[in-house]
């Protein structure tokens, strides 16, 4: 009776005990999540702590060499991350990274373990309960960064493009690690081959299927606030109405006003999500947002063409280059025109617009 109390505590007790609390520690960080940005200077630092701690361990360089998965490769994977897309990321999801490989490298060191006992083999058991929680972490992030920060997330574009650098991130390590252990082929137990044959699974992937969903779920934050962006543009700019009255001195300013509206939102998306994402990204989004506004007047235009009024006097004429040259001029814009333009397939022909009228 007691070795059965034994083998219970162990086998169910604990196991349950290590997933509860473990559990509980993930979703009060994602929870507190503050949104504070990770530095990947700080990628020194912590290569530092790992040079220092390995020092002051037994572990020969020979046994680190051999490990699949090591704590310089967080940190090399993560510098190829930031070269390759320079963006910026949350500090929980840096936190988050570096618990799933405390756990997977933990996994590996159990694997090797030979535990004589055929009653409950611990290292098989910690093995297959650790692998399941890697997983379960991700599924954590997946539904509790909605249920916590959904509202935020949408609220503030800068958020938005960093919970996408923060999915984009995770997914990155996700599959370096799927790569490094053959989709967790290489880390799978006798138990846990034994449980996939009962259950008609013929392929373990461990962490492979989490990469598209979290590719998705960021893509979904991102392409909203490129939506939101584009419908606040369109909304300031319906005021133009094929330019009637362009001459008149009230209309025009009104005409104006929402002109610069509109360029002001553009602005405002460049400096809130500068330094969020890569530049090169940021001035795509932000010609492209830049093309609304070039767009729409040109729309206008040809709608003014194509009504009864089809005529545009001398006056009108003039108001409208006026307005295109206020565009060309943004002065809150002006450093960013050169870049942004680049990918505004239509500035030449804008610019040149205002010197037709």
């Amino acid at each position: 009776n007691e070795y059965a109390l034994s083998s219970k505590l162990l086998s169910v007790v604990l196991p349950s005990k290590i997933r509860a609390n473990l559990f509980e520690s993930i979703r009060e960080k994602i929870k507190n999540h503050d949104y504070e940005s990770f530095n990947p200077l700080h990628l020194q630092t912590f290569s530092e702590l790992i040079r220092q701690q390995q020092l002051t361990t037994t572990t020969t360089t020979a046994t680190t060499t051999n490990k699949m998965i090591k704590y310089e490769d967080l940190v090399a994977q993560s510098e190829h991350f930031f070269k390759r897309q320079p963006c910026k990321i949350s500090v929980t999801m840096w936190h988050l990274q570096v618990i799933v490989y405390n756990i997977c490298i933990f996994i590996e060191q159990m694997y090797y373990i030979v535990d004589e006992q055929e009653e409950v083999c611990l290292s098989t058991m910690y093995v297959d309960l650790f692998m399941s929680i890697c997983r379960d972490i991700v599924q954590l992030w997946l539904s509790l960064s909605m249920s916590y920060h959904r509202d935020n997330l949408c609220a503030v574009s800068s958020l938005g493009f960093q919970f996408y650098n923060d999915c984009a991130f995770l997914s990155y390590h996700l599959c370096q690690l799927s790569i490094r252990t053959n989709h967790g082929d290489l880390l799978i137990t006798n138990n846990m081959r034994q449980k996939m044959q009962q259950q008609g699974i013929s392929k373990y992937l461990w962490l492979t299927d989490y990469i598209r969903p979290l590719k998705s779920l960021g893509k979904q934050f991102f392409m909203y606030h490129l939506h939101n962006h584009r419908s606040i543009i369109l909304r300031s700019l319906a005021v133009i109405n094929r330019f009637q009255y362009i001459e008149q001195t009230n209309v025009y300013h009104d005409v104006e006003q929402n002109v610069s509206e509109s360029l002001q939102s553009v602005a405002l998306f460049l400096n809130a999500c500068r330094s969020i994402i890569p530049d090169s990204l940021l001035y795509q989004i932000g010609g492209k947002l830049l093309q609304c506004v070039c767009t729409q007047i040109v729309n206008q235009i040809y709608a003014r063409l194509d009504s009864k009024q089809s005529d545009i006097s001398v006056d009108a004429a003039h108001y409208i280059s006026v307005l295109i040259r206020y565009v060309t001029k943004f002065q809150i814009l002006s450093n960013d025109l050169e870049y942004m333009t680049r990918n505004v397939c239509i500035w030449p022909a804008f610019v040149k617009l205002a010197d037709i009228l």
